[in-house]
């Protein structure tokens, strides 16, 4: 395709993807770039969607900081998935799954914090009986998280993204999509071919949060909380 053609398509999509309504301050956008720098969250589509939910993001970091049980467990997360050499921002997952309650069920039986369903668990070694659920066990569950989370790490050849997508949306399903068209772009992958599903906006929730805990300065630009 003729090169000025590709630019003109590229500056067509987007004005239509990224209207200027939604340009955000200079500061947010520097903060965001700036955490981004290095991550798969340098990228377009998550940008306006972490500009249009920044205060649901912030909102959800500051109650999760503040609230007392809930923020002793997102330490000993934080600290177990340290330990285990994985960026401490896979923490936030435990959020984005399950508000950090160990005790809560999803219509599929998925349970815990980290919304296991009982067949995985019992993968990952958790032991789920008549008697016992170590899924709502957050220490046990944690440890499972983490294998499992470096499990998928392996299928998708160490990439991270890929496999938080695939913690969500299932190993088979990812990587189906990929042989079937040929990408391995996590945003396309999340935002094209998961259209209209929950996968579509679950790696952008991961950033999402993620920026919302440990990114300088982008809760600091909102006063909203």
């Amino acid at each position: 395709m003729n090169l000025i053609i590709q630019k003109t398509l590229i500056i067509c999509l987007a004005f239509f993807l990224f209207p200027k309504n939604t340009m955000a301050t200079d500061s947010l956008f520097g903060a965001v770039m700036s955490y981004c720098e290095n991550k798969a969250c340098k990228s377009g589509s998550f940008y306006y969607h972490f500009e249009e939910n920044v205060g649901k993001y912030c909102a959800g970091a500051a109650y999760v900081k503040s609230e007392k049980t809930k923020h002793g467990r997102i330490t000993l997360i934080e600290s177990m998935v340290k330990d285990a050499g994985l960026p401490v921002s896979i923490s936030v997952l435990s959020i984005v799954e399950s508000g950090l309650d160990p005790f809560v069920r999803s219509s599929v039986d998925a349970v815990g914090i980290w919304q296991f369903k009982a067949d995985t668990a019992t993968d990952m070694g958790l032991i789920v009986d008549s008697k016992v659920d170590e899924r709502t066990d957050v220490k046990a569950s944690t440890k499972a998280a983490i294998k499992y989370l470096n499990w998928l790490s392996t299928q998708f050849g160490n990439d991270l993204d890929l496999s938080i997508i695939a913690y969500n949306a299932g190993v088979g399903k990812v990587s189906r999509l990929i042989d079937k068209y040929g990408v391995s772009n996590p945003w396309l992958i999340a935002k094209g071919l998961m259209k209209g599903k929950e996968a579509e906006h679950y790696l952008a929730k991961y950033y999402g949060y993620s920026l919302a805990m440990y990114a300088e300065g982008v809760c600091d630009e909102n006063k909203i909380l």
